[in-house]
């Protein structure tokens, strides 16, 4: 090593491992979406959350779009659950359906994902775009096709609608629904508007 190259001591704070800082900055991208939406998130607030400088959040992602984007390439889990869903009897998909979008924003691991993308969308019309397109990808998977996508779209909206209400502004008595509950409750209208 030549006196000039610096150790890894000596390094510019907050580079650590380029995975794990990356990863560190997805996490507070996550947290700052989630708490203020994409409008009011800024790069050097993410940074800070993640202690980083914010020069390096553009390294990485290169604009604060494309982080938003990488932040919710994790609720891909939404076609999984949608493609897992449509396996089955096609008179109990929204069924099944409600059961695993819902169950998603019950979970950890995607609750803040989930809250991310609401706050968001609803902020800013950049975010917006952001998730119509993921939406729409999740509801033209194979094995929807025997429903008009303009239902499907509706399907969407209404289970969109009903996690805006419970999750976000938490408006009571759904808020408090146990999820069997209000699986039971949502599915036969949501049925209904797919085979009306």
């Amino acid at each position: 090593m030549t006196p000039e190259q610096p150790t890894p001591d000596q390094r510019e704070p907050g580079r650590g491992a380029p995975g794990v800082a990356r990863a560190s900055i997805l996490h507070s991208a996550r947290a700052e979406f989630a708490r203020v939406g994409y409008g009011a998130a800024t790069v050097r607030a993410i940074a800070r959350g993640a202690s980083v400088d914010p020069a390096l959040v553009i390294h990485y992602f290169g604009s604060k779009e494309n982080l938003f984007a990488a932040t919710i390439a994790d609720a891909g889990f939404v076609a999984d659950q949608v493609r897992a869903a449509v396996d089955g009897p096609s008179e109990a998909f929204s069924e099944r359906f409600a059961r695993a979008y819902f169950g998603a924003w019950e979970h950890p691991d995607t609750s803040l994902v989930l809250h991310s993308v609401v706050r968001s969308a609803a902020s800013s019309a950049t975010a917006a775009r952001v998730v119509r397109t993921t939406i729409e990808s999740a509801l033209s998977v194979d094995g929807t096709s025997h429903w008009a996508p303009e239902r499907l779209n509706l399907l969407g909206a209404q289970v969109f609608g009903i996690a805006m209400a419970r999750y976000v502004l938490g408006t009571e008595p759904l808020a408090s629904m146990a999820l069997e509950d209000l699986v039971a409750t949502v599915s036969p209208p949501l049925q209904a508007l797919l085979n009306d």
